[in-house]
């Protein structure tokens, strides 16, 4: 039962870096991609996490309680971040 400890560390870290990439990014259409394609990775590998948990937890299992209360806002934080950054970049392309 250690696996899912040490997968959700990862995916937390993962998720956290979702988040920055899109800021931290060149501003060339490579960069916008990037951002997005950061997003669908750490939601990829979140469904693959709750694919993998659910098939050998048992119901009321703590793991599964934590991870419900983080998968949502983690994901909509990664897509926010993506669309904030990518809506950031045309502003100052418009202003500049």
């Amino acid at each position: 039962m250690e696996w899912p400890n040490r997968f959700l560390f990862v995916l937390l870290c993962l998720s956290a870096a979702a988040v920055f990439v899109p800021w931290i990014i060149p501003r060339d259409r490579r960069g916008l991609l990037l951002g997005f394609i950061a997003a669908v990775a750490a939601t990829a590998c979140w469904v693959s996490y709750e694919d993998q948990l659910h098939m050998f937890a048992r119901p009321g299992d703590p793991l599964i309680r934590i991870d419900l209360l983080l998968i949502v806002p983690l994901i909509t934080l990664d897509w926010l971040s993506a669309v904030a950054s990518l809506a950031a970049k045309r502003f100052r392309r418009r202003n500049a």
